[in-house]
């Protein structure tokens, strides 16, 4: 259960001035971009017509220029942040491809119905109190035969085990067969699972003692493994709308 109100966990996230550059710099956290972004060029192609992508919970806009260079023709990316939004404003001011605006995903989304070809969620959802009906308002804006990523937190990971107090009073953990009722609900179809931190008990000892290297080859040699994602720290699905 999520026992902090929306408005302090914008307050926490938007004091976080090193957001970007922590990430940039930590060895952990490039070993889970890189299988984030696996997953989306493994599953995401706008090759064959214009395809209008929801990045939701988009923060600083990390995953953005990744869809633009797989060709993604419109990308707009909502997130509860104002600051963390503001640095992906600056980031693509010139760029018309991209909208970005605030918004809370606990609140019904200001778009049509099927509005969108893909919609992605990373690290997000393990902070919504009402997953249900956020899952709900994605499979509504989201087009027939269009692409679902999203990201979940397992109970059963080191992730877990390691949070502190303060991380655990603002997120939620879900194991993957609570999510496959969910998706079923939705008439969504699960196409394929990676997990990420499966392996890497503790940041610091990925960003230490020479071991990157080993915890990189265990996190992506398994990614796919359906056995190990029911114990990964995150899990992202991919589903697929009928």
């Amino acid at each position: 259960m999520i026992k902090k109100t929306v408005d302090e966990i914008k307050k926490g996230y938007n004091s976080q001035d090193y957001y970007d550059l922590w990430r940039d710099k930590s060895k952990y956290y490039n070993i889970i971009t890189e299988i984030t972004q696996r997953c989306i060029k493994e599953n995401i192609c706008f090759a064959s017509k214009e395809k209008k992508v929801l990045d939701a919970g988009c923060g600083t806009g990390r995953n953005i220029q990744l869809l633009l260079n797989l060709g993604a023709k419109k990308v707009v990316g909502i997130d509860l942040t104002p600051k963390l939004l503001n640095f992906a404003k600056n980031k693509f001011k010139d760029n018309k491809k991209i909208q970005l605006f605030q918004h809370n995903l606990e609140e019904k989304l200001p778009f049509k119905n099927e509005s969108f070809d893909v919609v992605i969620c990373c690290k997000t959802l393990p902070h919504i109190n009402n997953i249900k009906q956020t899952l709900n308002e994605f499979n509504r804006v989201l087009k027939k035969r269009g692409i679902m990523m999203i990201d979940f937190y397992s109970p059963y990971s080191f992730r877990r085990l390691f949070a502190n107090k303060d991380y655990l009073r603002y997120t939620r953990w879900d194991p993957i067969s609570r999510i496959k009722r969910h998706l079923k609900t939705e008439n969504l179809e699960i196409t394929k699972v990676y997990g990420e931190r499966t392996f890497m008990i503790t940041e610091f000892l990925v960003n230490n003692f020479g071991l990157y290297r080993l915890f990189r080859w265990l996190e992506n040699k398994f990614t796919n493994n359906n056995f190990f994602n029911k114990l990964s720290g995150i899990y992202t699905v991919v589903a697929k709308k009928p």
